[in-house]
């Protein structure tokens, strides 16, 4: 479904190193997950955290406490190993756990919300809550979308400087 919503992205990276040299490169700026809550307990000047292990990682970039602009994009990828160097296929997700269940419970609330409103006849409401209830769907997908394409655009500079 988040194909379909264009919620996520399939990016290709090749690096001229061989696999320990990535991976040793890669640490510098990944710090250990040790969970969304903790990420402000933890301070480091590291930019993204995950875990890395030895053919796959994950990614996301560090929450800071009261920042609106958090962004709920992730990347999770595997390396693949060639001669003397290093292939990335990432899947970036516009979406994490927590976004995953807004997209599914909105239009739910808002389909009972509608239907109560048409059964208890108050149909000059409908005139209002509509319009309100199609801004409400698609502005959350929009903001997703604008974090996807600059978290792959960041992501992909990062990995390029390594």
């Amino acid at each position: 479904m988040l194909n379909l919503l264009n919620l996520k992205e399939n990016i290709i990276i090749n690096l001229n190193y061989d696999k320990a040299e990535f991976l040793k490169r890669f640490k510098k700026i990944v710090d250990f997950d040790r969970g969304i809550l903790k990420d402000e307990l933890y301070k480091s000047d590291k930019k993204y955290i995950g875990n890395i292990d030895s053919g796959n990682f994950t990614l996301r970039k560090k929450r800071r406490f009261m920042n609106p602009k958090v962004t709920s994009s992730n990347a999770n990828g595997k390396i693949v190993v060639f001669k003397d160097s290093v292939s990335l296929e990432i899947e970036i997700n516009g979406t994490d756990e927590i976004a995953h269940l807004a997209l599914i419970v909105s239009p739910i609330f808002l389909i009972c919300f509608i239907i109560t409103i048409i059964i208890e006849e108050a149909y000059p409401l409908l005139i209002i809550i509509i319009p309100i209830s199609i801004l409400f769907l698609v502005l959350p997908r929009i903001k997703i979308k604008k974090d996807l394409s600059k978290f792959k655009s960041e992501l992909i500079d990062e990995l390029n400087k390594l």
